[in-house]
């Protein structure tokens, strides 16, 4: 149960927001991500053109 009435709980609508960027995102970023995500698209992208040459060309 969430006590709005309460001192410093945090959890007061009407105070705003005072966490950092990474207290708010409950962690930190990085570690790799764009990389997985950009090689994973290439790799979608080639292997798109390849299913798609080979049932073009081949039938």
């Amino acid at each position: 149960m969430t006590d709005y009435h309460r001192p410093g709980s945090g959890n007061d609508p009407s105070s705003p927001a005072s966490n950092s960027a990474t207290r708010a995102r409950q962690g930190v970023t990085g570690h790799g991500v764009r990389y997985v995500l950009g090689f994973s698209l290439c790799g979608v992208v080639i292997a798109m053109l390849l299913a798609a040459w080979y049932f073009h060309w081949t039938y």
